[in-house]
């Protein structure tokens, strides 16, 4: 497969990037699920420190209040990252957004209830930040989208108010890293849409007869946006780009460019995520695996299997992969569980332990 020059440099580049950080990693919880007293305490302290207020902050309309207690996490769903802050977001079966950092521990959950109940939660199924610190929630359950400009900061034990569009059926959503959403449905159709308050509204029809849209992933730093379709009449799995995704694109350089067929995927993936070196870490819901592909296809690696203990999963759905590994949201198990890009299991949290 041919990849033009300005690719490889942007590549060449992210790789530099990354090689350049020494990144230390804190391997809390491991194979307990259970939160250190003393680690969750500086959690939450943390956490509080950083929300009092202050500055724009104050002046701002509060939405959904959060809570700083920590409370078991039941089935998380979608998780997702701001790669600058390396803070981890999740969404739950529960009905519940938590907010973690890197290590697992606990800074705040909200169920987006208010005394009015106008931004609640009802079956939300995944979430992401992007580069400007927009904290986007699928509301699935209420057909709709909830976007947290959090950029401005918040009022004290408050979200901002969000803003918020009708989606039916929406069940993925990345941004782009001028902060535009991709989404994908319950039927898998992807959409993008113009402006943030959910107009302009544009179908990314499959470029091939049949094809389902099974994931979307962005790549840290330089935003780029891939898309994964899947063809059940083929049994193959294809790795597209869209072109306007990235910083220095061009806006008339837009449309899907066929990247690779994803090697040795006979059944249906389900979401992806990519990582800063352009390696693709892909869900398989059928075998309880994660498979990771290069940028041409290839398959490198997998691990995973069903059951309960570290590395191993049951029905895993979402996925991020950052700087320091890949996080996946092991649903059955009530656990997220972080690995390296090898594979390697580092730590997990969750259950009835944060």
């Amino acid at each position: 497969m041919k990849i033009d020059s300005s690719r490889m440099s942007r590549r060449a580049f992210v790789v530099l990037l990354s090689a350049s950080a020494t990144l230390a990693i804190a391997a809390c919880g491991v194979g307990e699920g259970a939160a250190d007293p003393e680690r969750l305490k500086g959690g939450i302290e943390t956490a509080a420190s950083e929300r009092s207020g202050g500055g724009p902050s104050v002046e701002l309309a509060g939405g959904p209040p959060f809570q700083l207690e920590p409370t078991p996490m039941v089935s998380p769903i979608g998780i997702g990252q701001n790669d600058e802050r390396k803070d981890i977001y999740v969404v739950t079966g529960d009905n519940k957004l938590y907010e973690f950092d890197k290590n697992g521990v606990f800074h705040f959950w909200t169920d987006g209830a208010t005394p009015t109940d106008d931004w609640a939660f009802d079956a939300p199924t995944d979430t992401t930040q992007d580069r400007s610190r927009q904290l986007w929630v699928v509301d699935s359950g209420n057909s709709r989208i909830q976007k947290y400009g959090l950029y401005l900061g918040n009022p004290e034990g408050y979200l901002p108010k969000p803003t918020i569009w009708t989606a039916t059926g929406m069940r993925q959503l990345r941004a782009s890293a001028e902060g535009q959403p991709f989404t994908i449905n319950d039927i898998g159709e992807m959409r993008t849409y113009v402006a943030l308050d959910g107009s302009g509204e544009e179908l990314i029809e499959s470029p091939e007869p049949g094809g389902i849209w099974t994931g979307i992933t962005v790549v840290p730093i330089s935003g780029e946006v891939f898309a994964l379709l899947w063809l059940p009449d083929e049994g193959v799995a294809k790795l597209y780009e869209w072109l306007a995704g990235g910083f220095g694109r061009s806006r008339d350089d837009t449309g899907l460019e066929f990247r690779a067929d994803l090697e040795g995927v006979d059944t249906m993936p389900g979401r992806f995520s990519v990582d800063r070196k352009e390696q693709y870490f892909v869900v398989m819901p059928d075998e309880n695996e994660i498979r990771r592909f290069g940028i041409d296809g290839a398959f490198h690696l997998k691990w995973g299997g069903e059951g309960a203990g570290p590395g191993e999963f049951n029905g895993p759905t979402g996925i991020q992969a950052g700087v320091i590994g890949v996080y996946v949201a092991d649903t059955g198990n009530n656990r997220i569980q972080r690995f390296d890009a090898e594979g390697a299991f580092v730590l997990e949290w969750g259950g009835e332990g944060l």
